[in-house]
């Protein structure tokens, strides 16, 4: 069964998920997918994704814009990353307020991040493994970015590694109308 609470007052379509969790002396056991119980936070899963860095990584900060946007929810399932979210929905009291949080393999929780919303994440170990649940498909011609050193943020890295994609992204300032969604 899974349970499911409010990330934050601010943030109220931003999620935490625990799954179903059994731990005994041989280790964990963790049903992290049950089509009845996960339609409830996402009612389809069209993609899911398995990504790897190395320390230092700094992964996006991306999204897809209308009609193409993409809901996710992310498991740490080894190491440690900041994780950034950032909401980029138009009309949105919030528009442009993001969030970090630390998310570690012994987290018990899952972070869902709804459409309109902009993703990255900055890696904090040796490496980090993320396990991605994404509704709708990633579409090539609505991708977009905002540069992932633009917003204030402590991404707890000394010296990052970014793509050279993610290098070129536009910086976020405000309410500058390429960013909403």
């Amino acid at each position: 069964m899974l349970h499911i609470e409010n990330y934050s007052e601010k943030f109220s379509d931003v999620k935490k998920i625990y799954f179903h969790n059994h731990n005994d002396v041989r280790g964990s056991f963790i049903k992290v997918y049950e089509n009845k119980e996960f339609q409830k936070v996402m009612p389809t899963v069209d993609e899911i994704y398995l990504s790897t860095s190395q320390k230092n990584v700094i992964r996006g900060i991306h999204f897809q814009t209308t009609p193409h946007q993409l809901t996710k929810v992310i498991t740490c399932l080894s190491g440690s990353i900041v994780d950034l979210f950032i909401d980029l929905r138009k009309n949105s009291d919030t528009y442009g307020s993001f969030e970090i949080l630390k998310l570690s393999e012994s987290d018990e929780f899952s972070i869902l991040i709804p459409e309109g919303f902009g993703h990255g994440f900055g890696v904090t170990t040796d490496s980090a493994t993320l396990l991605y649940y994404q509704q709708g498909c990633y579409d090539i011609n609505f991708e977009g970015g905002i540069h992932p050193l633009s917003l204030d943020v402590d991404w707890g890295i000394s010296e990052s590694i970014i793509s050279e994609r993610d290098s070129k992204l536009p910086a976020f300032e405000g309410s500058d109308e390429k960013f909403n969604l």
